[in-house]
């Protein structure tokens, strides 16, 4: 699943990546459907992937629950309701215009592709008030630069980028929000957030997933709606070829443990 992330704690611009509008701004502006079709992927408002268990007695996955508090993807591209965050922001922040910079690596086409599409779908919604460049990075720098770094808080505006937590347990989705998360994914800190992991990691996944899946939704809510903390873009199908020697225990997908590919066997 691949989102944008914005350096909530970059200063710079008078902290607009911190402002929220801004980030709605940029949620609006965002036609998830066509950036979708470009890359082969799916649109999407979620936090967690398709991949991820919910119920691990049923083998459901968490997200084939109802989520009323999510907008359907297709629906979220408003260019009039970007504009109005993007004006809310600029008088909050003090701004008139001001600049996008996306950090891209050149190694991975749909990236690329990508955040080209972006480039353009921000200058058609927003126009002359806010100037989307894309900055080409090296390779190795990726990761950091989807990290909050408090030493180096204007070391990135905005880049593309997924988190792969383990599919086992929606839980893990959301540690990476967590205030004392370390090294920091995000400059964020909620207190209510904080309280719904703690609740939700005390619980038993096997005998209290109802439980466990209502508090992972409300951490959802927070994170993709009430803070908007990354921004959801597309998800890219899961596409595997194994070998003919590769022998797997199970024909199909399983959510949660895959192609259980840890129980393999090799044949000659």
């Amino acid at each position: 699943l691949m989102y944008m992330f914005i350096n909530l704690g970059n200063p710079s611009q008078g902290g607009l990546l911190g402002n929220i509008d801004f980030r709605r701004a940029i949620y609006y502006g965002t036609d998830r459907v066509e950036l979708a079709k470009l890359v082969g992927s799916y649109p999407t408002s979620r936090i967690v992937r398709r991949a991820v268990m919910g119920d691990p007695n049923e083998g459901t996955a968490f997200v084939e629950y109802p989520a009323d508090y999510l907008p359907d993807p297709t629906t979220i591209f408003d260019i009039q309701k970007a504009n109005q965050y993007l004006d809310k922001a600029y008088e909050a922040t003090g701004n008139k215009t001001a600049t996008f910079d996306i950090f891209m690596t050149g190694t991975r086409p749909h990236l690329k592709a990508a955040t080209e599409m972006l480039q353009e779908q921000y200058t058609t919604a927003f126009g002359s008030k806010l100037k989307t460049t894309i900055r080409l990075v090296a390779a190795g720098t990726a990761l950091d630069l989807r990290r909050w770094n408090p030493a180096d808080p204007t070391s990135f505006e905005a880049t593309i980028g997924s988190m792969l937590p383990s599919a086992d347990d929606p839980r893990l989705t959301f540690s990476f929000y967590r205030s004392d998360y370390s090294p920091p994914r995000f400059a964020y800190a909620s207190d209510e957030f904080d309280a719904l992991y703690e609740e939700a990691m005390d619980l038993d996944y096997i005998n209290e997933t109802a439980e466990i899946i209502e508090l992972c939704q409300q951490m959802e809510k927070i994170i993709a709606v009430d803070d908007l903390v990354n921004i959801p873009l597309y998800e890219r199908p899961e596409k595997v070829v194994f070998s003919d020697r590769v022998k797997l225990p199970v024909d199909h997908f399983i959510v949660g443990w895959g192609f259980g590919e840890i129980y393999c066997e090799l044949v000659d």
